[in-house]
C-alpha cells in the first residue's frame, strides 16, 4: 500500500503516530520510501531535513520494529513473456489442516503465483497467477485440481484487465 505523507493528511498521520509509537520524522521517512524506495540516505536527509546518519538509523530501528518489512523489487510480467493475470477463486469441499498446509505449499511454491490469501465468504481461497497464455493457465488450474482432486469443490477464474 503506498501511504504519502502531505499537509492534507498530517493530523491523520499525527494520530497514527501517537497509536503506533512513530514520530512525524519516522512518518515523512516512511512517506519519501514510499515515493521512492531507491533513494539514497542523502536525497532522503535532503528532503526531510535530517543527516544522512540519523535517516540511517531511524530506517533501521523502523526495519527491527517490523514497520519496514523489505525493499522489493517489482518485476513488470509483461516484459518477460508473461501475458495473462488472473485470480482464481477456489472453494474447498473437505477442508482439513494437513490440506490447508500442502495446498499453502504447493501455491506458494509455484513460480505462477503472485499472491495467496485465504478468505472468507463465497471462496476460501483467492490466489493471483501469471501466465504466459491461456494454455499456460489451464495447465496451471489442471495441476491445482489433479493434485487436490478430492478437496477443490469449484474454481472460478477473473480476468485482471488492468494492473498498475
Amino acid at each position: 500500500m503506498k501511504v504519502t505523507l502531505n499537509k492534507n493528511n498530517k493530523d491523520i498521520f499525527t494520530k497514527i503516530s501517537v497509536a503506533s509509537g512513530l514520530d512525524y520524522q519516522d512518518l515523512k521517512i516512511l512517506s519519501a520510501l514510499t515515493e521512492d524506495p531507491r533513494a539514497s540516505y542523502a536525497d532522503l536527509s535532503e528532503k526531510i531535513g535530517l543527516s544522512r546518519d540519523v535517516i540511517k538509523y531511524r530506517i533501521n530501528k523502523l526495519i527491527e520494529k517490523g514497520v519496514i518489512e523489505g525493499f522489493q523489487l517489482t518485476i513488470n510480467p509483461l516484459k518477460i513473456g508473461l501475458n495473462s493475470l488472473k485470480i482464481l477463486n477456489i472453494s474447498i469441499s473437505n477442508y482439513e489442516k494437513s490440506f490447508l498446509k500442502e495446498f499453502s505449499e504447493h501455491l506458494n511454491s509455484s513460480p505462477y503465483t503472485v499472491d495467496f490469501k485465504q478468505t472468507m465468504g463465497n471462496f476460501d481461497f483467492s490466489v493471483t497467477v501469471i501466465s504466459e497464455n491461456d494454455s499456460n493457465l489451464s495447465s496451471i488450474i489442471n495441476e491445482i485440481k489433479s493434485k487436490f482432486k478430492s478437496s477443490i469443490k469449484d474454481i472460478q477464474i477473473i480476468n485482471v484487465i488492468e494492473n498498475e
